[in-house]
């Protein structure tokens, strides 16, 4: 739920006014800032932009997205101020159809609390029976007193009623749903908690779950008479002020190794290529390797790039004036205690599936 922005900017023959989120219909046309979540499911006005998914696909790094197309609402817009169209009725968009499974999931009752509901039907009635018996028998038929034998009925009754079979199913699921709930698990209902007794698989997430969710730089390769030091400040230079990961993993890098990074000027991204921008007079490009041509990215350069990428790595290259200053690679690394817990499941006999919506060589 926290990833609904709880108003938008609605454009409207040019005007620009923030309503909330609950008046948007489909075909209104919403403004989203950089660094704001999609209130509902939208397309694409703008020619191209960049979106963090993460929440809702699992792929840690940003997705580009064309005109016309697709993003689910909670979607984090990266660098740009964007123009989308909204296409979802109010309560169907993709977190509010997350929603009503949960909610549907929650509803369901474990085997158990439905067969104790079921025997209680008949065990009730046939206990209140016995117990009438008991106390209209003996007096009427074997002329014992009255008095003795409803105490004696009260008592069975009391004691045969099976409230506290019925109310302990529940208090014990309930009990054991806050207990994991401390814990950090969401055990989806009863029913879930009661089929953890035989498990013998676990899918596990990637991203957020078995990693940090985050890139980190995990290699910088300068080209000759060029410092790691050098080859960072220009990169930080035209990526601060960026909420793409990407540029946060840079701009932590430099931050641990105490750089200093004066902000470029003019700077900004360039639609399927990366980021621009100008220090000290000196036009600086952070760019995919694939956008660069092969005179300045030579065969050996392109060689280097390629093994780092099949480590799963996301590789960008940083020109200077057109000159080729080095690369930096970024991965998102494994948390300290994943391997620990795959370990523990493990040793229990439970095997362990990783699912993931990243690229198969970060998966490797």
């Amino acid at each position: 739920m926290a990833l609904i922005p709880e108003q938008a900017v609605l454009i409207k023959n040019g005007v620009k006014t923030t309503v909330p989120v609950s008046t948007l219909q489909p075909g209104d046309i919403i403004e989203i800032l950089p660094g704001g979540r999609l209130p509902t499911d939208a397309e694409l006005v703008n020619e191209f932009a960049s979106f963090d998914e993460s929440a809702l696909t699992g792929e840690s790094m940003p997705v580009e997205r064309k005109t016309g197309e697709k993003v689910s609402a909670g979607a984090l817009s990266i660098d740009r101020a964007i123009q989308m169209k909204v296409i979802s009725e109010q309560g169907q968009n993709a977190i509010d159809r997350i929603m009503i499974l949960i909610e549907e999931a929650e509803e369901r009752r474990a085997p158990i609390e439905r067969f104790i509901d079921r025997f209680s039907q008949i065990y009730t009635p046939l206990i209140m029976l016995v117990a009438t018996l008991v106390i209209i028998i003996p007096p009427l038929f074997f002329a014992q007193s009255w008095d003795i034998w409803i105490y004696r009925g009260l008592t069975l009754l009391l004691i045969g009623c099976p409230c506290a079979l019925v109310i302990s199913t529940p208090a014990a699921i309930t009990s054991a749903l806050a207990a994991a709930t401390r814990r950090g698990a969401l055990i989806k209902g009863g029913a879930a908690l009661e089929q953890l007794s035989s498990v013998t698989k676990v899918a596990l997430d990637k991203t957020g779950t078995l990693t940090e969710g985050k890139p980190q730089v995990t290699d910088i390769i300068t080209a000759e008479t060029v410092t790691e030091e050098k080859l960072l400040q220009f990169t930080a230079s035209v990526e601060r002020g960026s909420h793409h990961p990407l540029a946060k993993a840079i701009l932590a890098k430099a931050q641990a190794l105490e750089i200093n990074v004066e902000p470029a000027q003019n700077h900004k991204a360039v639609a399927g290529i990366g980021v621009e921008g100008y220090l000290a007079d000196k036009y600086i490009l952070v760019s995919a390797p694939n956008k660069i041509s092969d005179d300045i990215l030579t065969i050996q350069w392109q060689q280097t790039v390629k093994t780092i990428e099949n480590q799963g790595k996301t590789v960008v290259v940083v020109l200077v004036d057109n000159k080729l200053l080095g690369i930096i690679a970024m991965q998102d690394t494994l948390r300290s205690d994943a391997i620990d817990a795959v370990n523990k499941l493990q040793k229990l006999g439970i095997k362990t599936v990783m699912l993931t919506g990243d690229n198969p060589l970060a998966a490797e």
